[in-house]
């Protein structure tokens, strides 16, 4: 998948500088440094349990946001420039929601829906929205708990069960879910700018698709 994508993006490139697209371009090389960038800052979030909630962001921004925004934009680039602004705030929001949402799903989805079996991350031991809320309320014990299973190799299913639950009882999947719905709520809000049509409507939809998911 590595390679594929190495293609596409070459690819990509290619055809762009073929036809002299600047904007476009510029915007597809920013959209890879700044997954690049996010790649590496997922490297600094395992078993980083002072990872910080704007440091959650810095992070899905970068990996997951600046894609979405960048494919957004560069449909818009031949349109109105106040498109293009919207479309790129719209890709943002979206992507946002959607990793929040995807981060979620490691705490309530099945493998058949998430095709991953539940507490994939927590078994990397990657930090994400939901544990580091929860981490803010956590009693002493509970932190140690969850610092013991940080160390742990090959924790158990018991075990990851176990930091499900603490996650679930002090909040961090309803607070996770709430700031999904409030960047859902910036992606629609992008929108308004646009006029009505089939294009618009199936732009919402996937609002929709990206934290119905969660529910």
């Amino acid at each position: 998948s590595v390679i594929m994508g190495d293609y596409l993006y070459s690819k990509g490139v290619s055809e762009l500088a073929r036809v002299g697209n600047v904007d476009a371009l510029a915007v597809l090389a920013r959209a890879a440094n700044e997954m690049s960038v996010g790649e590496m800052r997922q490297l600094t979030s395992y078993d980083a349990l002072d990872f910080s909630e704007d440091d959650y962001y810095r992070l899905i921004a970068a990996k997951t946001a600046s894609l979405m925004a960048a494919a957004c934009e560069m449909g818009a680039i031949s349109g109105a420039p106040d498109y293009r602004e919207a479309l790129a705030s719209y890709g943002h929001n979206l992507g946002m929601a959607f990793q929040i949402a995807d981060d979620l799903l490691d705490y309530t989805g099945t493998e058949a829906v998430t095709g991953k079996p539940t507490g994939h991350d927590l078994r990397e031991r990657k930090v994400t929205l939901p544990l580091v809320s929860a981490l803010e309320r956590v009693s002493k014990k509970e932190d140690e708990e969850i610092r013991d299973f940080f160390t742990r190799i090959d924790p158990t299913d018991q075990e990851i069960a176990r930091i499900v639950d603490i996650v679930v009882e002090h909040g961090g999947l309803d607070y996770a879910n709430e700031v999904a719905e409030g960047y859902a709520g910036q992606a629609r809000g992008a929108l308004k700018s646009l006029p009505d049509s089939p294009a618009v409507t199936s732009l919402f939809d996937a609002v929709s698709y990206a934290v119905d998911r969660i529910k």
